[in-house]
């Protein structure tokens, strides 16, 4: 598992509950026919429910050091 405290200056907040990760992705009404830009992945925690729900989702994250995580994350739930 991937462990690192946010990062303030970049304004990071790394969501963790379940039940908020589904609520953020039903407000957004996604539908298998959408494909979805995530800004600032961070985890991947919403990124991993998105995927489950559109076509498509890309990521675009500043922070380099969580992205080859949240890259192999992505690819273990196709």
């Amino acid at each position: 598992m991937f462990h690192r405290s946010p990062k303030k200056s970049l304004g990071q907040h790394f969501l963790t509950d379940r039940n908020l990760l589904a609520v953020i992705a039903d407000a957004a009404s996604i539908s298998s026919v959408d494909t979805v830009i995530e800004i600032g992945p961070g985890r991947g925690s919403l990124t991993e429910v998105l995927a489950t729900r559109a076509n498509r989702v890309i990521a675009i994250e500043l922070d380099s050091e969580p992205v080859s995580y949240t890259h192999l994350r992505a690819h273990e739930t196709r």
